[in-house]
């Protein structure tokens, strides 16, 4: 059974909209913003790894120097 929006469930969005505003200094932002400032306001951490530049795992592949997951047969790892 798929869930439907309601009227009431409207009514409770804005309600619960209306409330979180009431607080001193709210702001509401997208997602990219709030990446972007913490990653103004955050240092790396030295050593860390940080994510690829876009398209360079695809460039190493067709190079046949990184492996894809769907290739990959090596020990699984579960956390």
């Amino acid at each position: 059974m798929a869930w439907e929006s309601t009227r009431y469930d409207a009514n409770v969005f804005d309600r619960i909209i209306e409330h979180i505003n009431k607080h001193e200094g709210v702001e509401w932002v997208t997602m990219e913003q709030m990446a972007d400032d913490f990653k103004k306001n955050n240092k790396v951490p030295e050593g860390a790894m940080m994510p690829a530049p876009r398209g360079e795992i695809l460039k190493l592949q067709k190079e046949g120097k990184a492996y894809s997951l769907v290739d990959y047969d090596g020990p699984v790892v579960n956390l």
